[in-house]
């Protein structure tokens, strides 16, 4: 948990509080996002992706060129067990 542990989103995961995002979609493998999307990663945007997606906390895991739109999914298992720890602990204590 080295990685993780340097850097805890609470930013993030406050972001993911103002925002309509049911983050429950992070909970699985992959996520898809329309390609125009990723590059809106201002902070007062109201979608959270392109800020999970520009600091790393998910990657780009494939691309549907018919569809034009990436597959995102967490780096590796630590930022994702990582992640889903302290965001279910802030769900919690916002509850």
């Amino acid at each position: 948990m080295y990685w993780f542990a340097t850097g805890t989103p609470t930013f993030l995961i406050e972001k993911l509080k103002t925002s309509n995002f049911d983050a429950k979609n992070f909970t699985g493998d992959d996520y898809y996002e329309e390609e125009s999307s990723l590059t809106d990663y201002r902070v007062e945007s109201t979608d959270p992706v392109p800020l999970f997606y520009q600091t790393g906390y998910l990657t780009i895991k494939g691309y549907d060129k018919e569809f034009r739109s990436y597959a995102l999914g967490y780096p590796n298992e630590e930022v994702k067990y990582g992640f889903l720890k302290s965001l279910t602990r802030r769900i919690r204590e916002s509850l």
